[in-house]
């Protein structure tokens, strides 16, 4: 099992982190687990903010999770799921959120998982995981 941490953080504020994990489920296939928690940006009533996790082999296409936030505080979203990669591909995570005028996701950085192994690669960083425990943590964006 591989630990999964991201967080995300865009233009308008909103607050974005995943935790969880991710394990090989076979050769070409992957589960993972965990805990969303978004914060919307602005508190307006009738706004519509959609947080989304990306997951994906990262030779294959992606495949996104959307959750709807309700109200200005908190919102906690249990979170599973599946995927299918090529044989021995890493498995890629990222965060986005639906903002602006166009509605258009913005993106964060994708996180490349090596499953069953010790460590994380990511853009620009890694974790170390020893015996299962994050030891040390590449932040793509600083959590709010």
């Amino acid at each position: 099992m591989t630990n999964v941490k991201l967080d995300l953080n865009a233009n308008v504020k909103p607050e974005l982190r995943f935790e969880g994990d991710v394990r090989a489920a076979g050769p070409s296939r992957y589960t993972f687990s965990g805990t969303l928690v978004a914060r919307a940006p602005l508190n307006k009533p009738d706004a519509v903010f959609v947080v989304r996790l990306g997951h994906g082999g990262n030779t294959s296409a992606y495949s996104y999770l959307e959750y709807t936030l309700k109200g200005s505080g908190d919102n906690t979203f249990a979170v599973t799921g599946n995927g299918e990669r090529k044989a021995g591909d890493k498995v890629d995570f990222r965060l986005g959120f639906k903002e602006g005028l166009s509605g258009q996701f913005s993106d964060g950085d994708k996180s490349i998982f090596t499953l069953d192994e010790v460590s994380r690669e990511s853009e620009g960083g890694v974790i170390d995981i020893e015996d299962g425990e994050i030891t040390e943590v590449y932040e793509p964006k600083q959590f709010i």
